[in-house]
């Protein structure tokens, strides 16, 4: 409500808590907010979250809470996620889990506090479509990540912009982690008719019901770079990937126009239809669009430049593998416990006095939560 809007115009009050709750008492399926005014986490039934400060530091964390009616999947969350933070993991763009244990009847995820997501850098540039070097820093990371799940044995099975995040536009533009490993799942366990990724980012072989392996996350990956470049998602008009060649008559510069060559070409493997045609993460690292063998070393041009700029933080040799090629999450499953007390932390002491869990004064409207 406006306070006095003649004396003190448009400042405002909020009033009526007859709804509010506790943070953590909200629940999945919880008849909250208006239509028009409802989150979509709200009608998907997702896990609602939130943020905190880690007590005794000024360390904003990201707090995800699974209520325990649901402890199937967060024993398996909790066990993917602790496997590849053990294995350092998040040095691979994939979210860094901080802490994870009981709190009421709920399971809690702490996660390192990101940045906003793909969405979000698209709507807070009004829909503009990224330009091919800055498209690379995004497809470097999320191939470097899906080259650490795959030799994990580890499928993510939800990739899409909203999974996506910035790590902080602002010190390192466009450089992302992947996170939500809630469908995640080891790739020998993928089924026929499984129901995993969403409309518009789903590879055919799960739709025709088709044998799945981790290369579903590779076509997703493609249909999220080419959604970056075009500022939307891909629709009907677009019949060929070599169309994106008519989408942006303007580029006149040889250099950059050799660049989305290059970027065309990456994309083409990487939406091949029979998965085993499909390029692997290791394979599209050493593609000449991420390693950038078309462009010269030293140049005058501007968007020479300008491109091994905004590559500047990476170093261009090969990457090694995090997890030796015989690992996988399946050889530890005799040892891991399944029940739900393994999502337990293991840090001494009361988690009361590690984290606050309320709302902190962090803006959360262009953060979003592992």
């Amino acid at each position: 409500m406006l306070v006095n809007h003649q004396s003190q115009p448009f400042r405002v009050k909020l009033i009526d808590f007859g709804l509010a709750m506790e943070t953590h008492k909200l629940r999945r399926r919880d008849t909250i907010q208006v239509c028009g005014f409802r989150a979509p986490e709200v009608n998907l039934g997702l896990p609602l979250t939130e943020a905190g400060l880690k007590r005794g530091t000024d360390e904003v964390v990201a707090l995800k809470f699974i209520h325990k009616d649901n402890s199937e999947s967060a024993t398996r969350e909790a066990t993917i996620l602790k496997h590849l933070r053990e294995l350092q993991a998040d040095q691979k763009n994939l979210i860094k889990l901080i802490d994870h244990f009981e709190y009421n009847d709920s399971f809690c995820f702490v996660f390192e506090m990101l940045d906003m997501d793909l969405f979000g850098l698209l709507e807070m540039r009004e829909r503009e479509p990224l330009d091919v070097s800055e498209v690379r820093v995004v497809a470097r990371d999320l191939l470097v990540a899906l080259n650490a799940l795959k030799n994990a044995g580890v499928t993510h099975a939800d990739i899409k912009p909203d999974n996506i995040m910035l790590v902080n536009h602002q010190s390192q533009p466009f450089r992302v982690k992947l996170i939500d490993f809630g469908l995640a799942m080891e790739t020998h366990k993928l089924r026929r008719r499984d129901t995993i990724q969403v409309c518009g980012f789903r590879a055919p072989e799960v739709n025709l019901g088709l044998p799945l392996t981790e290369a579903v996350d590779m076509w997703a990956v493609a249909c999220t770079l080419a959604a970056i470049f075009l500022g939307d998602y891909i629709y009907n008009p677009i019949y060929s990937i070599d169309d994106f060649l008519k989408i942006h008559p303007e580029i006149q510069d040889p250099f950059e126009l050799e660049d989305l060559q290059a970027f065309i070409d990456l994309l083409k493997k990487m939406f091949k239809v029979n998965p085993s045609e499909r390029i692997t993460p290791e394979e599209a690292l050493n593609h000449r669009f991420i390693t950038m063998s078309h462009l010269p070393k030293t140049s005058d041009n501007s968007y020479v430049t300008s491109a091994y700029e905004k590559m500047k933080l990476y170093r261009m040799e090969k990457e090694e593998p995090i997890i030796s090629p015989d690992f996988n999450v399946r050889q530890t499953e005799e040892t891991t416990d399944p029940s739900p007390d393994f999502i337990v932390g293991q840090t001494s002491g009361s988690k009361s006095d590690l984290f606050d869990l309320t709302v902190s004064d962090y803006d959360l409207s262009d953060s979003k939560l592992g």
